[in-house]
């Protein structure tokens, strides 16, 4: 390939090109730089109301959200500072994320209106995810595991 015959841009493009794309590959596969974020400590947050929401959970209505829209944290002395929301309903466009301080979604009044409209509205099935939660425990700011709701009223699972 590098031969004396090549020309000088030749050589050039040719030294260059292996350290970019060894780059490329680096920055764009699935490495230990490009996860997400390890969780610093065992704190949990669930909503209340909702059954096991310390990761993924099906409901079948808004009402446990709507009724007690609190984030509740697996350690009495932990606070919730902040957390964001975001809305998928199915078919239509991504809402969010609303960045909402403290422990209740209902601090931000963007998030409230969302929960309403897609109530009223009766979207076979909607993905809430509730991000980026933040916990003061100990005197440490931890980001706590997210939380992601699938709320399918007055619809089968099975579909």
């Amino acid at each position: 390939m590098l031969t004396r015959r090549s020309t000088t841009a030749a050589r050039t493009k040719m030294l260059l090109f292996i350290p970019v794309v060894l780059v490329c590959m680096l920055c764009s596969s699935k490495n230990v730089f490009s996860q997400g974020k390890t969780w610093k400590s065992n704190v949990y947050v669930t909503l209340a109301n909702v059954p096991d929401t310390s990761w993924h959970a099906n409901i079948k209505s808004y009402e446990p959200i709507i009724s007690n829209p609190q984030l509740v944290c697996s350690e009495p002395s932990g606070e919730i500072t902040r957390f964001t929301v975001s809305f998928q309903p199915k078919g239509k466009d991504f809402a969010g994320p609303f960045v909402t301080t403290g422990s209740k979604l209902t601090n931000n009044p963007m998030v409230v209106t969302w929960l309403e409209k897609l109530k009223a509205s009766g979207t076979e099935k909607v993905r809430m995810y509730i991000e980026e939660i933040h916990v003061t425990y100990k005197g440490e700011d931890l980001t706590a595991r997210p939380i992601i709701l699938t709320i399918t009223p007055n619809n089968d699972h099975s579909k």
